[in-house]
């Protein structure tokens, strides 16, 4: 609607902009909303202007602001942040690039006196140097309070979210393998493993970092200690280290499964792991010990799940399992509800036919019956990275549906959206 009204001469854009902000009101999407605004000249500038110094979450606004005119966005969210003393979430993070070293100072006290994740994220998102000092100090390593430890891991990952660095990257790693908290030990090893699979130097230095650890589990496994199943079952109740260890053993010996305590509390690691609590590696050590109902578990974890918390366990079904389309959908639509980087490659690079992974996400374009912006960029952009034109097999059949579920999607919008020229 605000790309054809603004193109129309004489419109009165305040009154656009008063209008377009009603359909806040009745519940349409704060960030479109945004979107709408940042089109309309200097009333819908003000209006962002507002927002980012009045909301509760911004919800993108002030990136809008910044993108249409880049000083008063960095001064809104300097305002906001620095001044105010509010947070942002991550889709207001890129104008804290442009924060000075007066900003940073502030934001380092601020820091050190409520290590929060809020302000490491935002600490980190200023991509400073101070920054970056502050958070790669050794004094955090020691911190008494678990909950402080784990901020400084959230801040190492807003400090670069789109390229690898060592110094980070290895604090990160750090906090992995040597923290006491498993909060804090598993905050690190998602951050650490999903920041292994978008930048492959990061899987270099986390596979350098922790062979000690599994040199240990295979020394575990082989030596001459005795591996009862009551020690095997203190491990696996145990967690920690010796959770991987256990596993690993029974990996190696499948017979151990047969041990109806040891059964039960494999199975209670699998539950847990559903829930979110267990990276990458213990989920790839269920799947080889329970095969594909673990995998349907997980599959049907991903398609219940509305609390975000499970973006490993998508991770490692399209990595791990291949050739499978209800993983594949389930992966697909558990990105759509909660996006992350890492989800657009996992889609676009799953071990399934090109062509097949082309039709299943036709199907849940066709699936839509409300406008849901975020799906169908996520969707949508998979189709695209999979480069339909270079499909042999079935291009025509999938160049129509492609045009039938351009329309269907048309059709979801307003009326006068349809309308746009483009």
């Amino acid at each position: 609607m605000a790309k054809v009204l603004v193109r129309i001469p004489g419109v009165d854009l305040a009154r656009t902009v008063r209008m377009i902000d009603r359909l806040g009101v009745v519940g349409h999407p704060a960030r479109e909303i945004w979107q709408a605004m940042a089109l309309c000249g200097e009333d819908g500038l003000v209006r962002l202007e507002q927002a980012v110094a009045d909301e509760p979450d911004p919800n993108g606004a002030g990136k809008l602001l910044y993108e249409a005119a880049p000083d008063r966005g960095v001064t809104a969210l300097r305002d906001r942040i620095v001044r105010n003393g509010h947070a942002v979430e991550s889709s207001d993070c890129m104008p804290l690039r442009h924060f000075d070293e007066n900003d940073v100072r502030v934001l380092i006290d601020r820091f050190t006196s409520h290590p929060d994740r809020s302000n490491a994220q935002l600490l980190g998102w200023t991509g400073h140097d101070l920054a970056r000092a502050e958070l790669l100090d050794g004094k955090w390593r020691g911190h008494p309070d678990p909950a402080a430890r784990e901020a400084v891991v959230n801040g190492l990952r807003a400090l670069c979210p789109r390229r690898p660095d060592k110094d980070a990257d290895l604090a990160i790693i750090g906090f992995l393998t040597d923290d006491l908290s498993p909060t804090v030990r598993l905050t690190a090893r998602n951050t650490a493993e999903i920041r292994a699979h978008m930048f492959p130097s990061v899987q270099v230095w986390l596979d350098q970092a922790v062979p000690e650890q599994l040199l240990l589990e295979d020394t575990a496994v082989n030596s001459s200690v005795e591996w009862t199943s009551d020690v095997v079952a203190d491990r696996l109740r145990n967690g920690g280290s010796g959770l991987r260890m256990a596993l690993e053993l029974v990996r190696q010996r499948p017979d151990l499964l047969a041990v109806g305590e040891i059964k039960d509390l494999v199975d209670r690691v699998a539950n847990e792991t559903l829930a979110g609590t267990h990276g990458i590696e213990v989920i790839y050590m269920l799947h080889d010990l329970l095969g594909m109902p673990f995998v349907q578990r997980c599959t049907a974890a991903l398609n219940e799940d509305r609390s975000g918390v499970l973006h490993p366990l998508a991770l490692s079904l399209s990595l791990k399992v291949s050739g499978d389309e209800d993983v594949y959908t389930a992966v697909a639509q558990h990105f759509a509800r909660f996006p992350e980087p890492i989800a657009q490659p996992a889609l676009a690079n799953y071990r399934l036919p090109p062509t097949q992974r082309a039709h299943h996400l036709v199907d849940l374009l066709e699936s839509l019956r409300a406008p849901h912006t975020e799906a169908v960029r996520m969707w949508a952009g998979a189709l695209q990275d999979l480069q339909i034109s270079r499909l042999d097999a079935d291009e025509q059949g999938l160049r129509r549906r492609i045009a039938s579920v351009t329309e269907h999607l048309l059709s979801l919008l307003p009326e006068r959206t349809k309308k746009a020229p483009e």
